[in-house]
């Protein structure tokens, strides 16, 4: 990678630093300031990746998920900035991350070898392992004091998409030999559910 990839890295860091001040500091409309103006460095970072490397529909695919993810955070920040619409809020930030993993998946799949005979592996196991755990995701909410009511059907949509993508990038990673692209895809998507997961 150049110089502009990890110049614009090393300034996402520390915009996200400094967000994480703002947040436990202050909040607020100044957290979702702080949060964006983080998020958009991470966005130039990738967009700067994607014109080093050549592969243009997979970094579109890749850069839109970014902003949907960005979209989602300044959407789920204004629920707590605006608590009385906060169900609307949570929603929208919901749909918006939702709409985020479906890019991200499409963008796996655009990149991964042809399923041939690794359908299973890739597809089909994936997808009941991704299953089971949103299923486990729901089932295991009230031990921890969790009541999601409406939102129950969108939350065991997006751990399905979520978890999903995480077994997708870790078949692929195992069958296609631990290259780096699989490996950073599989690191990403887990760390994303990790997140989501202490959230």
């Amino acid at each position: 990678m150049g110089e502009k990839v990890y110049f614009l890295a090393g300034i996402g860091v520390i915009a996200t630093i400094v967000f994480l001040l703002v947040r436990v500091k202050r909040g607020g409309v100044k957290g979702i300031i702080a949060k964006t103006v983080a998020s958009l460095f991470f966005v130039a970072t990738a967009s700067a990746a994607i014109i080093e490397s050549g592969n243009v529909l997979f970094g579109i695919l890749v850069i839109m998920g970014l902003v949907f993810g960005l979209v989602g955070d300044i959407f789920l920040d204004l629920k707590v900035v605006y608590s009385n619409d906060s169900d609307q809020w949570l929603f929208a930030g919901m749909s918006s991350f939702t709409s985020g993993h479906i890019l991200y998946l499409a963008a796996t799949y655009f990149v991964m070898p042809l399923p041939g005979e690794n359908f299973v592996s890739f597809m089909v196991i994936p997808a009941l392992i991704a299953l089971a755990f949103a299923i486990a995701i729901l089932l295991i909410a009230p031990f921890l004091k969790l009541h999601y009511g409406k939102f129950t059907i969108p939350t065991f949509l997006y751990a399905f998409l979520l978890s999903f993508w995480v077994f997708v990038t870790g078949s692929v990673a195992i069958t296609a030999g631990y290259t780096a692209l699989w490996i950073m895809l599989f690191a990403g998507a887990t760390l994303f559910i990790i997140s989501d997961l202490i959230l």
